[in-house]
């Protein structure tokens, strides 16, 4: 039987609370600068899921259903490379935003939320699954309940038990997944030449981050994800890292050049697989460090020594396509049942514009 907590102490998982309890107790935005949200735990035996809920207005991407679909969206639209296309595109959003919002869009139950871009699950029977939508109905009546980050490369099984229950898919985004444990994985021909050209790259690999390392991993962090890509993307802070540290929340690692931490990133590991959502690279360092590449390789010879098989998120497909990344599509799903048929039509209009307008688009491109 499923149960929920929403106090630290009532968090049964050590990883769970180590992660979630400095949250509750201070408040998200002190770890996400960019994430307004209570947070509470759905728990059974062997298995904890975040959830999130009572955004505000602007909250990023990983927690708001508006900033997904709309505010990073729009975002998004100019990397089509066609004009027309974008301002079309661009006017039908702000339409179906408005209408979003004023169906109070957010007023959501997120489920399986660690306030990251890629959340990974845990494999759940069809009655563990069952158990815990029958709880998190009964406690939110009147909300949506949004399930996050499940794919069928990886989740098929709880994906079929949500949708045997009425829940509804979303596209999300596609992701790609590598698999260093292969020994054929290290047969491509680009990652022999990545190889290749980080011997030549002069860094030291970093495993220990004291308090100022760690306020230069934001920096470069920001530099990437924020300043370079969108502020829709969650704001760690100085706290969030410092914490993952602390309680090995992420597996920290980095690399420095001329004694300067050039490269960071963090990755998050749950059931066997291994995700990175914090990573950055000093951007306007020396294309000859190769920095993206020689982090990038890194991850997967770290997935490789541990065993895990990495789920590369989104962006940049074509690179992780040529490095043996296997593309499959991430969506969201909904349950909307319990609730009056006016707060179920908003939720039925975005899936048809994603099935009909976005996700053709998005396939053809290089995502």
């Amino acid at each position: 039987m499923a149960t929920l907590t929403f106090e630290p102490s009532g968090i049964r998982d050590d990883y769970a609370r180590a992660y979630l309890s400095p949250m509750m107790r201070a408040g998200t935005r002190e770890f996400v600068a960019n994430v307004h949200a209570r947070l509470g735990v759905v728990q059974g035996d062997g298995f904890a899921l975040p959830i999130a809920f009572d955004f505000e207005r602007g909250d990023s991407y990983v927690v708001s259903p508006l900033s997904h679909y709309v505010g990073y969206g729009a975002e998004e639209l100019s990397k089509l490379g066609r004009p027309r296309v974008e301002a079309t595109l661009r006017s039908v959003l702000k339409s179906v935003g408005s209408g979003l919002e004023a169906s109070g869009f957010d007023e959501v139950v997120s489920v399986n939320n660690w306030l990251l871009s890629t959340n990974l699950w845990p494999p759940l029977s069809t009655s563990e699954v069952r158990d815990v939508l029958e709880a998190l109905v009964a406690t939110f009546p009147n909300r949506p309940i949004l399930f996050r980050s499940l794919d069928l490369a990886r989740n098929a099984l709880t994906f079929g038990a949500l949708s045997s229950l009425g829940c509804v898919p979303l596209f999300s985004r596609v992701v790609h997944y590598q698999d260093p444990r292969r020994a054929d994985f290290w047969h491509v021909r680009q990652l022999r030449e990545d190889e290749r050209r980080v011997r030549k790259v002069p860094a030291e690999l970093v495993t220990t981050f004291t308090d100022d390392d760690l306020a230069r991993v934001k920096v470069l962090y920001d530099d990437l994800y924020l300043r370079k890509y969108s502020t829709f993307n969650p704001q760690f802070t100085v706290a969030f890292l410092r914490n993952a540290r602390d309680e090995g929340l992420l597996d920290l690692r980095g690399w420095r050049v001329d004694g300067e931490l050039v490269a960071a990133w963090g990755a998050f590991v749950r059931s066997g697989v291994m995700t990175v959502p914090v990573f950055g690279y000093d951007t306007a360092a020396s294309k000859k460090l190769a920095l993206y590449r020689l982090s990038s390789l890194e991850v997967s010879r770290r997935a490789r020594e541990r065993g895990l098989l990495v789920n590369a998120s989104g962006g940049v497909g074509a690179f992780k396509k040529a490095r043996s990344g296997v593309t499959t599509v991430e969506f969201n799903l909904v349950f909307t049942r319990h609730l009056p048929w006016r707060r179920r039509l908003a939720w039925s209009a975005l899936g048809r514009f994603l099935d009909r307008v976005a996700v053709p688009i998005i396939l053809h491109g290089e995502y």
